[in-house]
């Protein structure tokens, strides 16, 4: 409830940022998260989807205005980009308000509006491991059919990479964290309260670390999916709204398709969630209900 105005840097473990409007589904690629199980987060401002790891440095502003006079994306990009400049780094904005070096992207910002104070967040890539990045982001491969903001995807590099002399991490922190609190006069440092990291926690278990937020808030899609039987392979589609199916639907001429339609509402208002649908395939074969294709068969299904 404080009414300061604050400038955060902070550093997160690997994860995935999808931006608030965006479709889980479409940003996330599975085959990804399972190789690599991060955390897929889901933000409250709008944008893209970006990847943080230990190399990435993220700001955020948090401030007082008029309303109506909030958004101004140079406001608190300019700073940052003129600290790089310092560096002899030859940054630069872009109609995204991205910042970029030689055309490739270092930060990406959003912001958020609420009464009469704006959040103002960037990335700033600074050693992040580039190839993990570019997994983690690569579009999911099915295709899906939303009215959801797609991420624009364009190429990226490392602030280190142009920095002369070998320098750490911390060192570059220290450095924006000085530069900004010049910039910003009068500036102070300043810790979170127990109470206050009490409901930072709070808040995380109650919102941001949770499947409605971070997965059913996404908007109502179709996936376009394959299924195969008895040597042959027909298209199908799951349909789903606030992360739960809705409809399950194959097209075709296989025999099989009646059955297929009648097994498939066991999955009908289920979590579009792999533990939720793997006891309900289980329990298919458990009551004796399969007799088209195994519950090994229906995940394999759902989720590749």
């Amino acid at each position: 409830n404080r009414q300061d105005n604050f400038i955060l840097f902070y550093v997160n473990r690997p994860s995935i940022i999808i931006g608030k409007h965006q479709n889980f589904f479409r940003e996330v690629n599975q085959k990804f998260l399972g190789k690599h199980p991060v955390p897929v987060i889901r933000r409250l401002t709008g944008g893209g989807t970006v990847y943080h790891d230990r190399g990435n440095l993220n700001f955020s502003f948090i401030l007082n205005g008029q309303p109506g006079k909030l958004v101004n994306f140079g406001k608190y990009i300019q700073p940052i980009v003129a600290f790089i400049r310092s560096l002899g780094i030859p940054a630069e904005t872009d109609e995204r308000n991205n910042i970029r070096i030689l055309g490739k992207k270092i930060s990406g910002n959003a912001e958020h509006i609420f009464k009469n104070r704006v959040l103002h967040h960037g990335t700033l890539l600074f050693d992040t491991n580039l190839q993990l990045l570019e997994e983690a982001l690569h579009p999911n491969p099915e295709q899906i059919s939303d009215k959801a903001i797609s991420s624009q995807r364009s190429g990226v590099t490392n602030i280190i990479k142009y920095i002369k002399d070998p320098v750490e991490f911390v060192w570059f922190r220290e450095k924006l964290i000085a530069w900004c609190m010049d910039h910003f006069i009068p500036c102070k440092k300043y810790g979170f309260m127990p109470e206050e990291k009490d409901q930072i926690e709070k808040l995380v278990k109650e919102k941001y670390d949770t499947w409605e937020w971070n997965v059913a808030y996404s908007p109502a899609c179709t996936l376009a999916k394959m299924i195969r039987f008895a040597g042959k392979t027909f298209p199908a589609q799951i349909e789903l709204k606030n992360g739960r199916i809705r409809n399950i639907s194959f097209s075709g001429e296989n025999p099989a398709i009646p059955d297929l339609r009648k097994q498939a509402r066991q999955f009908y208002d289920l979590p579009y969630r792999k533990e939720d649908l793997i006891r309900a395939a289980e329990l298919l074969w458990e009551e004796g209900k399969v007799s088209v294709i195994s519950s090994q068969d229906w995940i394999r299904f759902l989720f590749e």
